[in-house]
């Protein structure tokens, strides 16, 4: 079965990226789960509140959440990682990796809602009663 994928089209007149149709595409089950211990081993350690009895999906926002308390150099490693999983939709269809230099994203918003979107392409599972 091939990668779950989503089409994130960004729809804001105001922004730079209107128009523009990023795809996030889900890691493999080996590097979603080394990405997922790696974040936790971070958040815990930078004593970050996440209650662990509460619902899986409740810690997986939690945990979102908590990515912006982690030291910053323990956090780029890791959302960079978010953003490999983030191509560029061509306008005949096919997709190519994004080129950090030039204006495939210019806005920080687009990066925030992306990367909500590559977190939430990897936890949907704890939407429906998870592990």
């Amino acid at each position: 079965m091939a990668r779950r994928t989503k089409d994130i089209e960004i729809k804001d007149p105001e922004s730079r990226d209107n128009g523009k149709t990023y795809v996030v595409t889900e890691m493999s089950a080996e590097a979603a789960e080394w990405w997922a211990f790696r974040v936790l081993q971070a958040i815990l350690g930078a004593n970050a509140e996440i209650d662990l009895s509460a619902p899986l999906a409740q810690m997986a926002a939690a945990g979102f959440k908590a990515l912006g308390q982690l030291d910053p150099e323990k956090a780029k490693p890791l959302l960079d990682e978010m953003m490999k999983c983030v191509s560029m939709r061509l306008p005949d269809g096919k997709t190519r990796d994004l080129f950090p230099s030039t204006n495939d994203i210019e806005e920080v918003k687009t990066r925030v809602i992306l990367r909500k979107e590559v977190f939430a392409l990897h936890v949907d599972f704890f939407q429906n009663g998870g592990v």
